[in-house]
């Protein structure tokens, strides 16, 4: 036997390589040695695409037909490269100061995360969630990331609404926060190669915000800053049942709050198209 640890189940001593526990037979969670392992893995070989970041990207891609669909039936033009009406992304829940403000339509912090302008930037936001995603899930688990996502995105746009009154949306507010999410985590496990690839991008995405004036920086900023924090404040994931359990229940919380935001913006829609 190596390092020994305890088994959280029957608190016997183990090997610290061990997937299941020989005395009770429990399957034991991941340290986080075995998940930098894992995710060094992954990032030296080919990107396997994980179950919720799959969901995300579909999910991007769904809002994305149905904006262009209403676009096309509103205005009658498809516009160049599948550009969405601002008309249209107001309705179904774009980032507003006003509409936040003045009429508390709070959800439009949530719902503007899932809504994206046209073909390049939802194919740039799906291709850098694709490649942040499953690395960032394996190492903190489905539920962490699950909340750090749909929070750090809200928390982008609550820091872009007070920084603009313009339209603002797109997945990129919640990639910063992965990224964010990233960079301290690998910070806290002094892994060098997670430490080389969050800092190229964060330089990349420095570079992309000032080259284009379209692109919300305020968003960015607010994302990467917030997930930072979370990892921070949360720390690497533990062995402990409980604070699991917690994290699961988090993640349920964040789901309904989601889909609520959903709802409301739905009814947003209806009533602006009567």
């Amino acid at each position: 036997m190596s390092k020994p640890r305890m088994c959280p189940h029957c608190r016997a001593f183990i090997d610290m390589k061990d997937k299941t526990c020989q005395y009770c037979g429990n399957e034991l969670p991941m340290t986080a040695a075995r998940r930098i392992e894992r995710a060094d893995r992954i990032l030296s070989s080919e990107n396997n695409l994980s179950f919720t970041t799959l969901m995300l990207i579909l999910i991007n891609a769904a809002l994305f037909a149905a904006s262009w669909i209403l676009t096309v039936r509103f205005t009658g033009q498809s516009g160049f490269l599948g550009d969405i009406d601002g008309n249209v992304l107001l309705l179904l829940g774009a980032k507003y100061k006003p509409s936040i403000l003045i009429h508390n339509e709070w959800w439009r912090l949530i719902t503007a995360g899932f809504l994206h302008g046209g073909l390049l930037h939802l194919g740039f936001n799906s291709l850098s969630l694709y490649n942040l995603g499953p690395s960032l899930e394996y190492l903190i688990g489905v539920h962490r990331f699950i909340v750090i996502y749909l929070i750090t995105g809200s928390c982008g746009f609550l820091v872009s609404m007070f920084w603009s009154n313009s339209l603002s949306i797109g997945a990129s507010a919640s990639v910063c926060g992965l990224i964010g999410a990233l960079y301290c985590y690998a910070r806290m496990s002094s892994n060098p190669m997670l430490l080389s690839l969050t800092k190229r991008w964060i330089l990349g995405i420095v570079i992309f915000g000032l080259l284009f004036s379209r692109i919300d920086n305020a968003a960015h900023v607010g994302g990467f800053a917030s997930g930072f924090g979370l990892m921070y404040v949360t720390g690497v994931p533990s062995t402990d049942n409980q604070t699991e359990t917690l994290w699961k229940i988090a993640a349920i919380a964040a789901g309904i709050i989601a889909t609520l935001a959903f709802l409301l913006a739905y009814r947003n829609f209806v009533q602006g198209t009567l």
